[in-house]
């Protein structure tokens, strides 16, 4: 229940809060990550080394249920190389980011729509519709958890075009700004990401249609200079399957110097944006409310 009016500094700080969660579940990840491969590497090394020379091993663990007779049947057995092994371990990590990258866009989400609700008394803002059968009058008599719920309800691409047409001074810095970055282009490959990982395991089945539904939605032409320094950004995200990517990236691999962690890239320029939400709805909502 919100019992009182939550200012946009409340909502940026508890946004904060679970992307510093998240952040934190990174790096716990990346460190158990590293620990876990060099275990491997060290245990596959004393195996090579012994006796019987084992290059390989197979596991039916789990591979098993009751049936509804009560009879324990297997359905699969496994054998997999050492460097197999290795390469999974790998794949587990990236797993492990995209789910992060997942988590933090949906706290993003919820950001946008608490930020659409913090504006509920700007006339200029809510639309109607987005009251359902309320007069405007009837709207201004609502609880604040009823206008949150009314809030929730929408899409967040559509709020953030709300923001947009409505609220000065977003739309140019999100990519006029001191450190010439295109925040809008950042935000949009997020929330592109964040489909192909719940939608399709994290693999991008056509790289070039992709890029064209990322630009197309940015509005720019696909054979503008724009585009074609953004593809070198978005083609940094994806391994050599085209598989979300979002490890470190070591310099030699790029003209980035010595490592360019892609999962923190994400999330600062995601954190940059939302400070400037907070920001601008901030003052209109000051200036602007009933």
């Amino acid at each position: 229940m919100w019992r009182k009016k939550l200012s946009t500094e409340t909502i940026f700080k508890k946004f904060a809060r679970e992307i510093t969660g998240i952040q934190q579940q990174k790096s716990n990840h990346q460190r158990l990550a590293k620990q876990s491969f060099e275990h491997t590497n060290r245990t596959i090394e004393k195996i090579k080394q012994s006796e019987g020379k084992i290059d390989d091993f197979s596991s039916s663990e789990n591979m098993s249920f009751i049936n509804v007779d009560g009879q324990r049947k297997f359905y699969g057995h496994s054998t997999q190389t050492f460097e197999d092994l290795k390469e999974n371990q790998i794949h587990l990590y990236k797993l492990q980011l995209q789910w992060l990258l997942v988590n933090a866009y949906e706290y993003f989400e919820i950001y946008l729509k608490s930020l659409y609700a913090s504006c509920w008394k700007s006339d200029d803002i809510w639309k109607l519709k987005h009251f359902g059968s309320l007069s405007l009058q009837e709207s201004k008599k609502l609880a604040l958890d009823q206008v949150h719920e009314l809030a929730f309800k929408l899409d967040s691409k559509e709020i953030l075009n709300i923001f947009r047409k409505k609220i000065p001074g977003i739309s140019t810095l999100e990519t006029e700004n001191k450190w010439n970055v295109n925040l809008r282009f950042f935000i949009n490959v997020i929330e592109k990401l964040r489909h192909i990982i719940v939608h399709n395991n994290g693999y991008i089945k056509n790289m070039e249609k992709f890029q064209e539904k990322v630009f197309k939605d940015l509005g720019y032409a696909l054979n503008s200079e724009k585009v074609e320094e953004l593809k070198g950004t978005v083609s940094l995200l994806v391994d050599k399957n085209d598989f979300v990517d979002l490890r470190k990236l070591l310099g030699s691999e790029s003209i980035l110097p010595l490592e360019y962690c892609r999962f923190s890239i994400l999330i600062k320029k995601m954190m940059c944006y939302a400070d400037l939400l907070r920001m601008k709805i901030g003052e209109h909502v000051e200036q602007n409310g009933r």
